[in-house]
Parts: C-alpha cells; structure tokens; sequence
C-alpha cells in the first residue's frame, strides 16, 4: 500500500522526545515532549513515519512506548534502515564522507513505497539534516526548535519547543500551494513537568550495525587528519 502525498518524516531526539540516550551523555529516562501527539497527528490528513539515527533496537523501543499511547505510524526508519540504504545504492562515499544521513531515507521510501523525494518532508530539530534533505529533493521541510533545561532537576524547569499542530496547519494549507523552502515552527516554552516518561534507556545495546557505524567513524576521522596534513 503506497504513502500519502505529503509524508512526514517526525525525528524522535529534540523533535519528539527528548532523554534516554547514554551515547550523548543524557539520563535514561524518555520523555515526551508533545503529550497530545496522538490526538494531533492520528487525525493529520497524511502518513507519519518516524525517522532517526538511533539503533533499530532503540528505535523499536521507543516507537512501541509512542504506539502504547495511541499513536500511528506506517513506519520507522532507523540507523539500520539508513546504513543499508547507503550500500544498496552504492553510496559509500558519500557514507565515509558525510556519515549517516538521513537523506539515506530517500532511496528507503522510494524503493519499498514509491515514494518520491517530493512527497516527503522532514520534521528535525537540526539544520543540516533539513538542508541535506532539501538538496536531495524534498520540496518542504520543517525546523522544530528545542532547547533543553539547564537543570533538568528543578521542578519549575522549562524547555523550548513547538506546537504539532502548527506544522499539521501548514503542512495542510501549503500541500497544494506549490509552497517550497523550509518553515520553522513557532517556538514555545512549556514546563518540563508536564512531559510524561515513556520509556527507560539505560544502556547502548552492542549490535554488528554499530560496529559498522563505529568503523564508518573511524574511516572519517583518519580521512579528515589525512587532509589537514597535505594542507
């Protein structure tokens, strides 16, 4: 069964939730950052897929602890998705080069859906992914701003962040204006206190695609000093 024209791609980390990942330093406790995602996007008039660079373990984890409160997704690319989407299409270059990007999503979507770059949009907390998505064809995307507490302790700590529903309207009002270029969501700050924790992670699981990642790194690095030294 094929996509909706829009799709959006929700980032998790900063655009959806926000915590449980050890890698980055950050406590293992999960929270939400729109409590009322469900009721907004199960009733947006497009797909939702969930896009991310965490693992696929991670990935399923936290989109199982989404689904348990009520919402729906057609599916949920992870670090997995995206690294064999770079081999499949030959992109190792551009892999040790650039690293994991999402833009490998791309050639994901059109393989198992048909679905074209055109037709996609991405919602990310960071600029880069929203350019490199834009430059490999999306016609939309949408900058969600996030900046966490200073101290995540304090009972009257705040984040900043958007409303969902202000990038359901737009995406909506602009599907058939012909509108292009990148929207950025309104800010908000909203107390940290009414984010539920939805999930625990504690720990970075070991798996083969890591050790992939890890080496992909590693490669970058060495290519990287390689070039400052024939400077």
């Amino acid at each position: 069964m094929g996509l909706s024209n829009p799709c959006l791609l929700l980032d998790l980390d900063c655009a959806t939730i926000y915590g449980g990942n050890p890698r980055d330093g950050l406590r293992g406790d999960v929270v939400l950052l729109h409590p009322q995602i469900a009721a907004v996007l199960n009733k947006a008039p497009f797909d939702v897929i969930l896009l991310t660079h965490r693992s696929a373990a991670q990935a399923a984890t936290l989109r199982r602890a989404l689904e348990a409160r009520g919402c729906q997704f057609r599916d949920c690319i992870s670090a997995r998705e995206l690294f064999y989407s770079a081999l499949r299409a030959g992109r190792w270059r551009c892999l040790v080069g650039k690293g994991l990007s999402k833009a490998f999503a791309l050639d994901y979507l059109k393989r198992r859906y048909g679905l074209s770059p055109e037709a996609t949009v991405l919602l990310d907390d960071r600029q880069e992914n929203l350019d490199e998505m834009l430059s490999a064809g999306c016609r939309r995307a949408v900058r969600a701003p996030f900046a966490a507490p200073a101290d995540m302790s304090r009972p009257d700590a705040h984040y900043t962040s958007y409303a969902l529903q202000d990038v359901v309207d737009w995406l909506t009002e602009t599907n058939d204006s012909g509108d292009t270029g990148c929207f950025t969501a309104p800010a908000q700050a909203r107390p940290l206190s009414d984010c539920p924790v939805i999930a625990q992670i504690t720990e970075q699981e070991a798996s083969l695609l890591e050790a992939a990642r890890a080496r992909v790194n590693r490669w970058r690095k060495a290519l990287r000093r390689q070039r400052r030294a024939g400077r």
